[in-house]
Parts: structure tokens; sequence; C-alpha cells
């Protein structure tokens, strides 16, 4: 039987470039991945979510079949990079920053680059997919710290406030990340 025979697959969904190329890279590490499928194989299929029938190439993953190895350790590792997934997004614009979250960074034309901590990089990017809605308190608290409904905390709100340090001129008068309602959102 031909490698091709007895491997299998797995097709990344809507996973951005670099986090397909990290999870190649763990398969790849633990000798899971078939010869010469490091790079991305592409499946062409329909979107069918967007309501569209153009076609587009999805990555695909061959694995090795009958190789030994701690699968649920591998899928643990997996898992954590999906449900991370702000480390493996590209450079985008925040009001006048470009926003590096792989490199935790905010950084402005002619200015030195801002810091980043981790949950200041989360905010910002559970922010940046609700764009322009605004996001609610408790879906940030939920999202980012992984709280359960109904928790008393000042957290988010101390983290906002530095956030805000950060990237507004004056952190009393927000330009940028507004509160709207009980949330927030980037303008």
């Amino acid at each position: 039987m031909s490698d091709m025979e007895t491997s299998r697959k797995i097709m990344l969904l809507g996973l951005p470039s670099a986090l397909h190329g990290a999870l190649a890279e763990l398969l790849e590490r633990s000798g899971l991945l078939a010869n010469g499928m490091a790079e991305a194989d592409a499946v062409i299929t329909a979107d069918a979510e967007a309501g569209n029938d153009v076609p587009r190439a999805l990555p695909v993953l061959v694995l090795r079949a009958g190789r030994k190895a701690r699968i649920g350790t591998l899928l643990r590792q997996a898992r954590h990079m999906v449900e991370e997934p702000a480390l493996f997004l590209d450079p985008f614009s925040v009001g006048p920053f470009l926003f590096s979250p792989q490199d935790k960074t905010l950084s402005r034309e002619g200015e030195e680059d801002i810091a980043l901590t981790d949950k200041e990089v989360d905010i910002l990017v559970c922010l940046a997919r609700q764009s322009p809605a605004p996001v609610p308190r408790e879906a940030l608290l939920k999202n980012v710290w992984r709280y359960q409904d109904g928790v008393d905390t000042h957290t988010l709100e101390t983290h906002i406030y530095r956030l805000r340090q950060k990237m507004e001129k004056s952190a009393d008068d927000p330009q940028i990340l507004v509160t709207e309602g009980k949330g927030y959102r980037i303008v």
C-alpha cells in the first residue's frame, strides 16, 4: 500500500496560515506527519458557510497510519493552539496602531513600540473580532479570563484602564478603546 492509502487526513478549516504551520510543525516533530506533507497540501472545496459556491483551497495535514504516539497529548497541544489563536494572527490595524499579536506590540510610525501583556493582547483580539460592535463586559470576562456568568470582579476595568494608558492620549477621554453601554469597542 502507498503512503496515501495508509494515511489519514485532517482538514484545517478557517485557520490562519501561521496556526496551520504551527500545527504542522507540532505533528512533524512528533513523527505523525506523513513524509513530504509538512507543507500545506490543499483540497479544493466550496465555501458553503459563506453561502457561495466559489472553490477555495483548504489546508490539509496528512498523518502517518500506524505511527505510535501519545495522540492525547498532541490533541491537547493542538486544542490549546486553536483556543489561543491570538498568537497566530497576522498584524492588523487597531485605531492608528498596527497591532502585532505574535509580538505583543502596538506600533505607530515614528514612535517606539508599546509592549502588551498577554491579557491585553487577548482583550484587543476579542474586541477586534466583534468590531465595530461593542463586546459586553460578561463576554470579555468569559472569553479572556474564562469566568462564569455573574462573577463580581473589577479585573476587566483595571486591564482596560491600563490598556487605555498605553494607547490613548488621555485614558480619561478614550478615543480608540471606548465604553459603549455595558461593553467596550475599538473605534
